[in-house]
């Protein structure tokens, strides 16, 4: 890593003076960010704004536990405590946090693994632990769920990304479903993807189920991204292989759930976890084999699916699962990484030329903690 320039030192003497614990920033700054980042490192958490030009603002002390993630949805960003099965709604444009409301249901863990508003305010949120879809209204309470236990046949079909679409009145919800194995015998096959993946078309006025079709990629990872008219969703398969056929980036079509593998593992080189989209090219974290599981940053053209960084020639890579989170800005791929350094957390900046190649720039930002997430704000 290059030495820190002194737009890097200024930056970063003042993102540890501004902001640490108090969730009312000052008026002035009460302005919309460029960027949103959620940061954690298991024991302690927080978040940050920054418009470029500026340092960031940055808030800690929340408690979001081992496995927090960033929601954006219709504009708004929430950030998901999993394991403590909590949700706290974020104001991006002074930083302020308001009460969490809970996701946990009456008996066990709830897990929530992703957010959906729809256009009256219900938020949409599928749990992982158990088969089921909640709707929670603006103030936090229950407005009804979503019984997912028939569609698979272990009782859990594992939800994982959930897309509100159409408008008020015809709304539905768009589920996928990891179907991993909740009863294997053996502990090494304990969630493990063996049979295909699914997409659910919700009802959200009957809560009932409309229809299930197959995934064109096994074990959906993470929320629906959507791009130039399509969705799109990272699919890793096995964790314990990097080469399935059946694995990779999955394009879906809105109306008919029709889905389509535009590249698999073979291609990328590894499993994609991590996925996002700029003007003409789009980006994603690979994942290499386990035990060691490391990351590696690859992009792609988005109209031909023509890889243009590779895992053999990306300059951002890594020996471990450091990479979990990226955002594109402009003309610039920002990317959260797990490594800490003398300054930090860094978050990397990779220069996106026309052709999609990219080219690795001195980070501007560091954190006290890693960041988990990012998402660039419209």
């Amino acid at each position: 890593m290059s030495p820190m320039s002194h737009t890097s030192l200024a930056i970063l003497a003042a993102l540890l003076t501004n902001g640490c614990g108090d969730t009312s920033p000052p008026a002035e700054r009460c302005e919309k960010p460029d960027l949103i980042f959620a940061l954690s490192d298991a024991s302690s958490s927080g978040f940050a704004r920054w418009s470029v030009g500026h340092a960031p603002i940055s808030t800690f002390g929340i408690e979001l536990g081992r496995d927090a993630v960033l929601a954006k949805s219709r504009g708004s960003f929430f950030l998901l405590a999993r394991l403590e099965d909590r949700i706290f709604p974020m104001n991006a444009t002074c930083g302020n946090l308001d009460a969490p409301f809970a996701t946990k249901p009456a008996t066990g863990l709830g897990n929530p693994q992703d957010l959906s508003l729809a256009k009256d305010g219900t938020r949409w949120v599928t749990l992982f632990d158990t088969p089921t879809v909640l709707g929670i209204d603006g103030t936090g309470n229950s407005v009804g769920a979503i019984d997912l236990a028939s569609l698979d046949d272990d009782g859990n079909p594992n939800a994982s990304g959930v897309l509100v679409v159409g408008d008020i009145g015809t709304e539905t919800l768009l589920v996928a479903l990891e179907r991993l194995d909740n009863r294997a015998s053996k502990p090494e096959d304990y969630l493990q993807s063996t049979r295909p993946s699914a997409l659910a078309r919700l009802d959200p006025r009957t809560r009932s189920i409309l229809s299930v079709s197959d995934l064109a990629g096994r074990n959906p990872f993470g929320a629906f991204v959507s791009s130039d008219g399509s969705l799109f969703l990272p699919t890793i398969g096995s964790v314990r292989f990097i080469d399935e056929a059946d694995a990779g980036i999955v394009r879906i079509d809105e109306a008919t759930l029709t889905s389509t593998l535009v590249l698999d593992e073979r291609a990328l080189g590894g499993s994609a976890t991590t996925l996002a989209f700029g003007d003409s090219c789009g980006a994603a974290v690979v994942l290499g084999p386990s035990p060691n599981n490391a990351t590696t940053v690859v992009t792609f053209d988005k109209r031909t699916f023509e890889m243009r960084t590779t895992v053999a020639d990306s300059p951002l890579t890594s020996d471990n699962f450091y990479f979990t989170a990226l955002a594109f800005r402009g003309d610039k791929l920002f990317v959260g990484d797990k490594r800490k350094v003398d300054a930090g957390y860094a978050i990397q900046s990779l220069s996106i030329a026309a052709d999609c190649t990219v080219k690795l720039d001195e980070p501007l930002l560091y954190f006290p903690l890693p960041a988990v997430g990012i998402e660039s704000v419209p």
